[in-house]
């Protein structure tokens, strides 16, 4: 199993998650996964789980074994799909550049012996659009990294973004219609999620789109290159400038002089860049021609040309490229595996299944398959703190004794730390929150990883709720918030199944908020 991410490892992540989601088996979800740990995952972790000791790193673990699983009991995945359509364009985009920088330079070099080639036209078509489109680029990743929130929406790379995806689907469409429909509908939701989860995958989406554009930089200015030194080397090319300002010679020789510095030291004047006497003999005047020049003046530029294609052009685009490849591997490796849906995978592999069942006398107890040590190193990792939210109507109901916690611990795996009220003054309980939250704050037990907010279903989301669950996010980062629903209270017991109805209106609510660290859950299931 390859330990590197892969992008078409995150859109199958996403894909199945989205499939999961749609899915109301719970039970059977929690079967198939239970039994892929047995049979398949917890037969490998031992090993593992001696090298990697963070819950981070083991969550990793079980997440890529699990992907590598369902993808090779399933047949086609459009992530997969995904990662051979973007080397063929990257392939294409390369190959793209070094033909357009033939195509231009060679229609650049109409020298026929009459007029020289004008190196204002050769730089001011070759190195100054790009030149600008660099200093474009440098401001647009500023924008990105300063203003995450604002930058994807500028420039071309949304648009760029839209056209690659549109291409990937062409390359695969045969395959992309063997898909079935449900499956189509879970892989448009899931690339759906993907353009807008900024906030869950941050720049991982943009980088392969900055790569491609690098990668035609590239090829651009290879092109250009090869065609000067094919000029030079088998046509007998000549150089000049010319101008209607009246620009001496001296002025042209110090710009030239401040263009090459990046080489003078290894390449000094007469050698990288014209002498101000061989800048002085190429001058073009419509009306003397070029019979009174001198060949060697002539032929000077070329070198002065080559280098600046080199260290303007060339040089910026592979250090883009490498930079862009580098931050595209950190974002990959980066991904944080304390997502709400994860970790309900997580919990499905590792939590054992008890059956409520009464055994006939004729029922045996079926053997073990436990793994002892990997299942001990789950339990631990899988202690999650989550702060949780009670409405003040409920809450004497709710948090008697520790029914609540015990619930959640059964019902949702997670470990309630502090229950606070909330529905009696709104200021200071998004205070109260925020200090809870704090990682600087009071030394806790452990540290908060989550939020429940704990509602009766029954009851609709109203324009309150939705705004209280706003205020929540802003002091929460990039915590997940989990609406954590109850049915109407019964005559015993306030934690009663949730209505898959009301539930329904719920998901539709939190859905229209936009917000990816959002979920909804029922406590009690049916």
């Amino acid at each position: 199993m390859n330990k590197k991410w892969t992008l078409g490892d995150i859109i199958d992540l996403e894909y199945l998650l989205e499939q999961d989601k749609r899915c109301q088996e719970e039970d059977r979800l929690q079967q198939r996964d239970r039994d892929l740990y047995l049979d398949h995952v917890a037969p490998r972790l031992t090993s593992a789980i001696d090298k990697e000791k963070s819950p981070r790193a083991f969550h990793s673990i079980l997440v890529r074994l699990w992907l590598s699983l369902i993808r090779k009991n399933n047949g086609i995945f459009p992530g997969k799909l995904c990662d051979e359509g973007f080397r063929l364009l990257r392939t294409a985009f390369f190959v793209g550049g070094i033909a357009m920088g033939l195509a231009l330079s060679l229609s650049l070099f109409s020298y026929t012996g009459r007029l020289p080639l004008n190196i204002s036209y050769f730089l001011g078509l070759t190195l100054v659009p790009q030149t600008l489109l660099l200093f474009i680029t440098l401001g647009y990743l500023i924008v990105m990294v300063t203003r995450p929130g604002k930058g994807f929406g500028f420039g071309l790379y949304p648009l760029l973004g839209l056209l690659v995806e549109r291409a990937v689907k062409r390359l695969h469409q045969r395959a992309m219609d063997r898909l079935s429909p449900e499956k189509q509908g879970a892989l448009a939701s899931a690339l759906g999620v993907l353009r807008r989860s900024r906030k869950t995958y941050g720049l991982l989406f943009f980088w392969p789109l900055f790569i491609l554009m690098q990668l035609f930089g590239v090829g651009f200015n290879m092109g250009v290159i090869a065609t000067l030194l094919g000029r030079v080397a088998f046509f007998d090319t000549a150089f000049g400038w010319q101008s209607t300002l009246a620009l001496g010679h001296g002025l042209v020789f110090k710009a030239v002089s401040f263009v090459a510095l990046p080489w003078s030291w290894a390449f000094p004047e007469g050698i990288g860049f014209p002498s101000i006497a061989q800048i002085e003999g190429t001058r073009l005047i419509l009306k003397d021609g070029i019979y009174n020049l001198a060949t060697q003046d002539l032929v000077s530029w070329w070198p002065f040309l080559c280098l600046s294609v080199v260290f303007y052009g060339l040089l910026p685009r592979l250090a883009l490229l490498s930079w862009g490849a580098a931050a595209q591997a950190r974002a990959l490796n980066g991904q944080g595996f304390d997502r709400w849906e994860l970790k309900k995978l997580v919990n499905r592999l590792v939590t054992p299944i008890v059956s409520t069942e009464p055994l006939t006398p004729q029922a045996q107890v079926p053997e073990s398959r436990e793994p002892a040590a990997p299942r001990e190193k789950a339990a631990e990792d899988l202690s999650d703190r989550f702060l949780a939210l009670v409405h003040d109507d409920i809450y004497d109901d709710a948090c008697h004794g520790d029914g609540f916690k015990t619930i959640v611990r059964q019902s949702m795996n997670c470990y309630v730390g502090d229950i606070m009220r909330i529905g009696l003054d709104f200021s200071q309980e998004i205070d109260a929150m925020g200090a809870v939250l704090d990682p600087t704050g009071p030394e806790q037990e452990a540290p908060v990883s989550g939020i429940l907010l704990l509602q009766e279903a029954w009851l609709p989301p109203i324009r309150e709720i939705l705004d209280f669950i706003a205020h929540i996010r802003r002091v929460s980062g990039t915590m997940p918030l989990v609406v954590v629903l109850i049915g109407k209270p019964g005559p015993d017991t306030i934690f009663t199944a949730t209505d898959p109805r009301d539930r329904e209106i719920w998901n539709m609510k939190i859905n229209s908020l936009g917000d990816p660290l959002v979920h909804v859950e029922t406590l009690v299931k049916q």
